[in-house]
């Protein structure tokens, strides 16, 4: 069982519906009693990365951009499990998602070795299983767990509220995933 869930909120709107499910999520996972650290990346100051490759030197000195990607770095690093949830926007992981997704780099291929990572993706149309692709490369090339996602086609916001309780059993079946 896990002791720490980090979720990442890539909407740039507070009440989206991949924030909505994935906050649905984090009450879920907080009732059992595990720790849920939830950062809404709209609100943060995070730069893009530079491809200086400092982080991945022999001194492994972790990135050299003093932003609040900072403050996301010790809570993945303590999570045991991850969850990232965004909106496709044009075909794709949102930008601000994308931003932070890169900013993993440091971690290289053992940083986040063993830990899952699970997705909530809201999407209008098509994206969603191109930004899925990219994401469980991701996992491997950082060897973490995917162990699933909730994918939600609506076209406007709200919709992931009114449609809860058929959305309900996917999100719980990937909160048993990631608490395993």
């Amino acid at each position: 069982m896990i002791t720490k869930l980090t979720i990442l909120l890539g909407s740039p709107r507070k009440s989206s519906n991949s924030s909505f499910l994935a906050k649905k999520l984090g009450e879920i996972v907080d009732k059992k009693g595990i720790e849920v650290e939830t950062f809404l990346l709209h609100e943060m100051d995070i730069h893009m990365c530079i491809g200086c490759e400092v982080c991945q030197g022999e001194k492994n000195t972790g990135c050299i951009l003093r932003d609040q990607m900072q403050e996301i770095y010790p809570s993945l690093q303590s999570a045991d499990a991850i969850l990232l949830a965004f909106p496709i926007y044009y075909c794709s992981i949102n930008a601000q998602m994308k931003v932070v997704i890169e900013r993993f780099y440091p971690f290289g291929t053992k940083g986040l070795s063993g830990k899952k990572l699970g997705v909530v993706v809201a999407h209008a149309e098509s994206g969603a299983a191109h930004a899925i692709h990219i994401i469980k490369d991701i996992c491997d090339y950082c060897n973490m767990a995917y162990v699933g996602n909730v994918e939600a086609e609506m076209q406007d916001g709200g919709e992931a509220e009114k449609q809860w309780m058929k959305l309900k059993k996917d999100v719980e079946k990937l909160a048993d995933e990631l608490l395993k």
